[in-house]
């Protein structure tokens, strides 16, 4: 996958979590959202530190998978 568009991805899917969050009435909604904002957040960081590794690594070859 085009890892442009996994963090793109990742990035709204953060966005919209918050959005539901600041709807959310009851103290347990409010917190199992912000475990999922975490989640994704921490799955973002991570992708940027693969990309940063390869980019240091000289690894520019769009062949390689991320994996």
């Amino acid at each position: 996958m085009d890892p442009e568009r996994l963090l793109n991805g990742i990035f709204w899917e953060i966005l919209t979590t918050l959005k539901v969050k600041t709807k959310a009435k009851m103290p347990e909604e409010r917190w199992m959202y912000s475990g999922a904002i975490r989640n994704l957040s921490d799955s973002r960081g991570s992708m940027l530190a693969i990309l940063s590794d390869r980019a240091v690594c000289g690894d520019e070859d769009p062949s390689l998978p991320l994996c």
